[in-house]
């Protein structure tokens, strides 16, 4: 049987965080500086900081590295219903060369148009 080494460990206790959204925790009031993280599967966790400049930099890092890595979301499906739904996510990150090949056919398509 494989023995868990340091490497294997750390990545099966990883957090992704593309979609994911970190906030300072008002409703925690049992310690200080404690901010939240909501991830794209809406799992909460709670961490805890030394001081709030300290908590203010995590959250900010978080929430920037989480937009870099989090693809757009889905335009809103269009109906007759009045009820809004939640548009959907996609579940995994998005790769540049994805971004570059979808952007290809837009922009060959607009070059062969007559002016």
């Amino acid at each position: 049987q494989e023995e868990l080494g340091p490497s294997k460990q750390a990545s099966e206790e990883a957090i992704s965080i593309h979609h994911s959204l970190a906030c300072r925790a008002e409703e925690y009031n049992k310690r200080p500086h404690v901010f939240r993280l909501k991830t794209a599967d809406w799992r909460i966790f709670l961490f805890q900081a030394e001081n709030a400049e300290q908590m203010s930099s995590w959250i900010t890092r978080i929430n920037l590295v989480a937009a870099m890595f989090s693809s757009p979301p889905f335009p809103a499906a269009v109906g007759s219903k009045r009820k809004f739904n939640r548009p959907i996510l996609p579940s995994v990150t998005s790769k540049q060369s994805e971004v570059r090949f979808h952007a290809m056919p837009a922009d060959q398509g607009a070059s062969g148009l007559p002016e």
